[in-house]
């Protein structure tokens, strides 16, 4: 199930936050978003699987972050989360949702293609170690 994000998920989210990027975000942005429409869990039974960020920037929703707990990956956890933000998009009426992916993590830019997005651009030293691809897709398309 999808919820919104509380205070109380944040210590797991932290985990899988560490679990699974090798820069990952400092504590005090996800106490900012706490409370934010866009930042939900995955939640199955009592255990956070998942979680995802995305916020709007004038007519486009930016996906900021995206992680599932590395036990749960392959159960298909991380496509609610995608369609859940498109979801999100387009009950706002937003023309497209963008995000940035390593443009070493070709196995995660394959994730996305499968979801609509493509490449619209690239972002140099956009990571200490690597650079940024920027993925886009069209709220309303299929």
């Amino acid at each position: 199930m999808i919820r919104k994000a509380k205070f109380n998920d944040l210590k797991e989210i932290f985990e899988i936050e560490r679990m699974s990027f090798p820069n990952p975000w400092p504590e005090e942005i996800f106490y900012s978003f706490t409370g934010h429409p866009g930042f939900v869990v995955h939640q199955t039974d009592k255990q956070i699987t998942g979680y995802l960020i995305v916020f709007v920037v004038n007519s486009y929703a930016h996906l900021a972050n995206i992680a599932v707990h590395p036990r749960y990956r392959g159960h298909g956890i991380g496509s609610v989360l995608i369609r859940w933000s498109i979801e999100y998009a387009a009950r706002r009426d937003l023309r497209a949702i963008f995000l940035e992916v390593r443009e070493n993590n070709i196995q995660v830019q394959e994730f996305y293609r499968k979801y609509g997005f493509s490449v619209r651009g690239r972002i140099r030293n956009y990571y200490p170690d690597d650079n940024a691809l920027v993925m886009e897709r069209k709220v309303h398309d299929k």
